[in-house]
């Protein structure tokens, strides 16, 4: 799976569990607040019924149309006497007809569920010269209620299907956009690795982000590689060229040797001398490639030498080697100079 994969799949797992979150404390909280607001508009007309009660003909039959101004819709109101007899009851639904009774010594609002409704019941007692006479009782079964939460529910779970696709969408730009230089810089290697070429990325000059310190640390990082390839070539050519001059001076002198130096002891000897040296010379040569081709790991050791002194060697061996006189000219015996340490004594030429 790509990082862009995986991203888009981490935002819209996030954004899931925003939603189950928020549209959990949404639907509880509606429901809560809407039943405390029943319960408290039911206990209300339940408080208000009692002081309008007259307990001397409460049993008469003058006290119904008191009992059906106060009756809620899909509501019962029922006075009960003390030997739980329902002597009065407004209200056509059936299924609050079965509601227990309650003799509550307080007045008393609870949220109780039978068959599957919801119902809100005040409870009341119904005193006459501090005697408990009866109970009155206030229902109403919330149908609407839970018509609006069923309601909520399916408002909440198209809102929430509609976000997912949304984040699901933005999700795929946004890694999107995020990742482009992320590709960028990948697209970048692969044609370092196809063309040979150092290339760089451009930086925008607003944002410093992370995925900006990544693209300038991959910036810094090429520079850095691009300054390595060119001393290593540059490393190449001057090992090269040291390489070939001993080579030359030992090819001259053998050349000379197979030619004069049977009958000339003293150019047998000059020319045994010089190969011997040219040979040592090779030989540190090679020893000495491997500290060289590590030249960037190491600290540069300094030391002092003498430029006329190298000068004068160099002539000497490019004499043999290109067949020509050479002079060294200079006003002073002794020219010094700073080199890497134990860099010329092999390299002449390397020194700068």
């Amino acid at each position: 799976m790509s990082i862009k994969a995986k991203l888009s799949l981490l935002l819209v797992c996030w954004s899931l569990l925003i939603l189950l979150i928020a549209n959990t404390i949404i639907y509880f909280s509606y429901v809560k607040l809407t039943e405390n607001r029943e319960v408290e508009n039911l206990k209300e007309i339940g408080e208000g019924l009692l002081e309008k009660l007259n307990t001397n003909d409460l049993f008469s039959p003058s006290m119904r149309p008191l009992l059906q101004s106060v009756l809620p819709d899909d509501g019962m109101v029922r006075i009960i006497d003390k030997e739980n007899q329902v002597i009065m009851r407004t209200g056509e639904e059936d299924d609050l007809f079965n509601l227990p009774i309650n003799h509550s010594v307080v007045n008393q609002t609870d949220m109780i569920r039978l068959d599957g409704d919801m119902i809100v019941v005040f409870t009341a007692p119904i005193f006459k010269n501090n005697q408990r006479i009866g109970t009155i009782e206030l229902s109403r079964v919330l149908d609407d209620h839970l018509e609006d939460i069923e309601i909520l529910l399916t408002i909440l779970i198209g809102v929430s299907v509609l976000l997912i696709v949304l984040a699901v969408f933005f999700g795929k730009i946004t890694s999107r956009i995020f990742l482009r230089p992320v590709s960028v810089i990948g697209t970048t290697m692969d044609n370092i690795q196809k063309y040979g070429r150092f290339e760089k990325i451009q930086l925008p000059q607003k944002k410093h982000d992370e995925i900006f310190q990544l693209a300038d640390n991959f910036n810094r990082m090429i520079d850095y590689l691009k300054e390595i390839f060119q001393k290593q070539e540059q490393f190449i050519s001057d090992a090269s060229h040291e390489l070939k001059t001993p080579l030359t001076v030992i090819e001259n002198y053998a050349s000379m040797l197979n030619r004069w130096g049977k009958d000339n002891p003293d150019l047998l000897n000059e020319g045994i001398e010089t190969i011997q040296d040219e040979s040592k010379r090779i030989k540190n040569m090679v020893e000495q490639l491997l500290d060289l081709a590590a030249i960037n790991k190491q600290p540069f050791e300094k030391e002092v030498i003498n430029i006329t002194e190298l000068c004068k060697q160099t002539a000497k061996r490019l004499e043999v080697a290109t067949d020509r006189p050479i002079r060294v000219i200079n006003d002073s015996k002794s020219i010094s100079g700073l080199s890497n340490k134990g860099y010329s004594q092999h390299f002449g030429n390397f020194v700068r």
